[in-house]
């Protein structure tokens, strides 16, 4: 619990952060610039594998093969998802470049379905979700970080184009969220322990309904105009 509780405050931590590195850089660099940002990273990450992960053994280690068709299939199904979001903004959510994209992302889910229910050393092992604390768990993660990251996204572009807030500025707008997500783990862990994964589960769905209901009601009531002004 306490591993995948910080594996969640640390990737939600990354849309808020995200924004406001990005705006600071934006500020002095061109874009392409932002890109350079994943090599200090992946760096850091290798040195960090390298001293903190112990060596495998032998004894560990199986026979089972790489399965490079699943790989291929799921590389595709992300990759043309992701175009198709992009065509959709440039060329039209009808045009053909748009559709063909769209109806290949989901011939290629659709491969990798069908290919990991029959190999027998699937890259993802679909009958894990015959679970249903698994199934459930992974629903809930997805319906949340599809939440938050739409309305974090949203607000920064909310409040650079209609308040005309400087990048920088947006995105400092969303820092509290971090600190609200650090307040908020000791209390899941609580009601967790206490009342059970389900119960824990509904009070936190709750919570983000009522936050996501609040946070639109005061976008509509110029509530970011009062916090543009305490940033000021």
């Amino acid at each position: 619990m306490r591993a995948m509780t910080v594996m969640i405050v640390v990737g939600m931590s990354g849309f808020i952060l995200g924004p406001l590195l990005g705006g600071t850089a934006l500020a002095h660099v061109r874009w392409e610039w932002l890109l350079v940002v994943n090599a200090p990273i992946a760096l850091i990450a290798w040195i960090g594998v390298r001293l903190g992960v112990p060596a495998d053994r032998t004894e560990d280690l199986t026979g089972d093969g790489l399965d490079l068709p699943g790989a291929v299939l799921s590389i595709t199904t992300i990759g043309l998802a992701c175009y198709t979001l992009t065509s959709g903004v440039e060329h039209g959510w009808l045009s053909m470049a748009t559709l063909a994209s769209a109806l290949g992302a989901l011939l290629a889910l659709a491969g990798f379905l069908w290919h990991e229910r029959r190999t027998p050393q699937p890259m993802l092992d679909l009958g894990v979700f015959a679970n249903g604390t698994v199934r459930g768990a992974t629903l809930a993660q997805a319906g949340t970080s599809i939440a938050m990251a739409g309305v974090i996204f949203s607000l920064i572009l909310h409040f650079q184009y209609a308040y005309g807030w400087t990048p920088i500025r947006a995105g400092l707008a969303n820092l509290p969220l971090i600190l609200t997500m650090i307040a908020a783990t000791p209390v899941s862990e609580y009601l967790a322990r206490r009342f059970g994964q389900r119960i824990a589960c509904l009070v936190g769905a709750g919570l983000l309904a009522g936050s996501l209901a609040g946070l639109a009601w005061g976008v509509d009531t110029g509530t970011p105009r009062l916090l543009s002004a305490w940033y000021t």
